[in-house]
């Protein structure tokens, strides 16, 4: 089965966690769902260094009460490997009190239309493209080596046009492409199919999502993000579901692949 969920931030206020666990449950057939909340993001200065969301702490601790789990991401504006590992670290300090059963994901989005740093601001042919992939596995190495499930966070068109897709496949996607259908579901393991969502105890517009995988086994059992080693648990195959969503929104697009390495050698073939 499909797992749904969100990700929030301060952007779009909690006003009823309880309301939001509900929610969940109705789209889950009383399952629990999950929530990728938005860590923060890396230093504008593009050196690297955690800025918290300031309602992030509070939303994993309350998850964590309420028995949502969750996950986290980190918006990108390292321009250098170095800047990247450094985030990275700040994110991993940040999260090791906390109950992770989903990914940490690392966020690369390019810059809008209007100039303002809202990312880094990659092109498609030059140098800053090259710079993607050592950017992106750079941070995603030091997430691993402290022992945690690292994602790649980008658009679908960011994935198919800027990662260079082979060199980083062994790292699981979760996607954001506002479509109908997710065509590229065997692939990648979340997808965001739409922002403008409504949960009630959320104000405004709120990011939807669905796992194809079964986040909590598969990292309970390889022993990821703080959980002793368990015995491997069966992940389904996940039937793709035709969701109505808003129109393809480019800027906000974004998706995830993780780990042949982690597959293989972490869980014994549990991916597939």
């Amino acid at each position: 089965m499909n797992i749904y969920g969100i990700d929030t931030n301060h952007h779009h206020p909690i006003t009823s966690w309880a309301s939001v666990a509900a929610w969940l449950k109705r789209m889950n057939n009383g399952g629990p769902g999950f929530d990728m909340v938005r860590l923060g993001y890396s230093s504008r200065s593009g050196k690297g260094g955690l800025i918290l969301d300031n309602i992030a702490l509070t939303s994993l601790k309350t998850c964590n009460k309420l028995g949502i789990p969750v996950g986290v991401y980190v918006y990108c504006y390292d321009t250098t490997p170095a800047a990247a590992e450094k985030t990275a670290r700040d994110v991993i300090a940040a999260i090791k009190p906390y109950k992770i059963e989903y990914p940490v994901a690392y966020d690369m989005e390019y810059g809008t239309h209007d100039g303002r740093a809202t990312g880094y601001k990659y092109d498609n042919k030059g140098k800053r493209r090259k710079q993607i992939r050592p950017i992106a596995a750079a941070a995603l190495k030091t997430i691993e080596a402290a022992g945690y499930y690292g994602q790649i966070y980008c658009s679908r068109d960011f994935y198919l046009n800027y990662l260079e897709r082979d060199k980083l496949s062994a790292y699981d996607v979760w996607e954001a492409a506002y479509t109908s259908k997710d065509t590229a579901a065997v692939v990648n393991g979340i997808w965001q199919y739409t922002s403008k969502g409504s949960v009630p105890g959320i104000t405004g517009n709120v990011d939807l999502n669905v796992a194809y995988k079964n986040y909590p086994a598969i990292i309970k059992a390889a022993g990821l993000n703080g959980f002793a080693a368990s015995k491997p648990a069966t992940d389904t195959a996940h039937e793709l579901k035709t969701i109505k969503a808003g129109p393809h929104e480019r800027g906000r697009l974004q998706e995830t692949h993780r780990g042949a390495r982690r597959r293989r050698h972490c869980m014994g073939g549990l991916l597939k």
